[in-house]
């Protein structure tokens, strides 16, 4: 069951502007190589839609209160902010009662965040490997030694830096832990601060955000999240699909951005975009490996000789434009070829150089 809230998520939105405070030109930067990336003119659309990010960002600077720990935690590595914002939400007590918790406590909680991740791993021999003291079935879903801390970040789909933040932070749960929720407690102010100076362009925003999810978004719910979820709006991520268990953030431009490409409905505008995807050699590639069969993000990357962060960032824009599908399977999350999507291909290149458009029922109309 989804709940749907037409409103910001104060946790996310104060450690977003944080962030944006450290990295604004970079996240700019990618942004606008992201729409073009799709055949948007990202420039354009960027002033045109997204422009309020640097008075929010701004105002949100006046009154930040800077920490010696934000550099750990704010740095260029955006997989390892999420990742922690994401434990941060999925388990509220962490903030509320992180001066009263055991770093047991908190590392449990890092335990039940990771859970499919340490059931994959746990067939690898180093994390086999229980210690004296460790009893009963579940020890080997502990994270209670050095060795399967290790071993479970060699086993994800991260960055290296990415990684050894993660493994800093499961080695001194609590006190990273404590150090994130300082920065967060010390930087509210300024958060509310900033939606009161921005009060009328984000209620604007807000009423104009999307009303349910995108399709993509949707079939991830059903598939990863089928219980109740509430569903937030992020004016920090505005372009952004995030999905938690019990949350899912929507940017409050996602709307804008789909009837953009939308409203390109001629096939002359479309075609060139989707070919460009296709002319990629290695989106190319990807997408000849998915006719065999669904593949997950490291077999991809491993197959190709791709990074994984490579891998990645072209799973991104192919699921964005709806080259692949998603599918959970056996605690991973499998790519499988989106054969409309190609069909759909044809059919404009067919109604371009053929002069013939026949009768369809795919995603781009």
């Amino acid at each position: 069951m989804m709940e749907y809230k037409r409103e910001l998520h104060p946790l996310l939105e104060t450690l977003g502007l944080i962030y944006l405070v450290k990295n604004f030109s970079s996240v700019r930067a990618e942004c606008v190589q992201s729409l073009k990336e799709m055949e948007i003119d990202g420039e354009a659309f960027y002033k045109k839609n997204l422009s309020y990010l640097e008075k929010y960002v701004n105002e949100f600077e006046k009154k930040y209160v800077p920490d010696p720990e934000e550099d750990f935690f704010f740095g260029n590595s955006l997989e390892f902010f999420i990742t922690v914002s994401a434990i941060l939400i999925e388990y509220p007590e962490l903030e509320t009662n992180i001066d009263t918790l055991t770093g047991d406590e908190v590392l449990e909680r890092i335990e039940s965040f990771f859970a499919e991740e340490i059931s994959q791993a746990a067939g690898r021999a180093d994390f086999m490997e229980k210690p004296e003291a460790a009893a009963g079935p579940d020890a080997v879903d502990k994270l209670d030694t050095m060795e399967r801390r290790f071993a479970l970040i060699q086993s994800m789909d991260y960055p290296e830096e990415t990684k050894w933040k993660l493994l800093t932070f499961m080695n001194h749960p609590l006190e990273k832990c404590r150090a994130l929720v300082g920065i967060l407690r010390k930087n509210r102010p300024a958060f509310e601060y900033t939606l009161e100076r921005n009060r009328e362009c984000l209620e604007t925003l807000l009423s104009e955000a999307p009303r349910e999810l995108s399709s993509v978004m949707k079939n991830l719910v059903e598939e990863l999240a089928p219980g109740e979820i509430t569903i937030y709006q992020t004016a920090v991520f505005p372009l952004m699909e995030w999905l938690n268990s019990k949350a899912a953030f929507q940017g409050i431009m996602t709307d804008k951005l789909y009837l953009y490409k939308k409203n390109l409905s001629d096939a002359r505008e479309i075609l060139p975009g989707m070919l460009k995807i296709l002319g990629d050699k290695s989106k190319f590639e990807i997408l000849c490996s998915l006719k065999e069969r669904g593949k997950y993000n490291l077999e991809i990357a491993e197959e190709l000789r791709f990074t994984p962060a490579t891998a990645s960032h072209h799973m991104g824009i192919l699921l964005s434009n709806h080259f692949v599908t998603v599918e959970k399977k056996d605690g991973k999350v499998y790519y499988r070829l989106n054969s409309e999507t190609i069909a759909e291909v044809i059919r404009y290149m067919e109604g371009v150089f053929l002069n013939y458009m026949p009768p369809h029922d795919g995603l781009t109309s």
